[in-house]
């Protein structure tokens, strides 16, 4: 049986991890690239992406800010 408190926690962390879900079209805005980048380096295993059931894809924040360190990383070292 599912309390009022429990489904009220699990909205929160359904929001939250909404806010840390970002659109390939969103990813492309802050790297600068366009989304069809987006969606090869996806595809070559670059970023890691999630599919909802609707068929979109969608990347973590943490993924990109992960990204974006590896990046950096590899810019030092040329």
């Amino acid at each position: 049986m599912t309390t009022e408190s429990q489904k009220r926690n699990s909205a929160r962390r359904s929001k939250a991890e909404q806010n840390d879900l970002m659109t390939l079209t969103d990813v492309a805005k802050q790297l600068g690239r366009s989304p069809q980048t987006i969606a090869r380096w996806i595809n070559d295993g670059l970023l890691s992406a999630i599919r909802l059931p609707s068929g979109l894809r969608v990347v973590r924040r943490s993924e990109v800010n992960k990204f974006l360190k590896g990046s950096a990383l590899d810019a030092q070292v040329e």
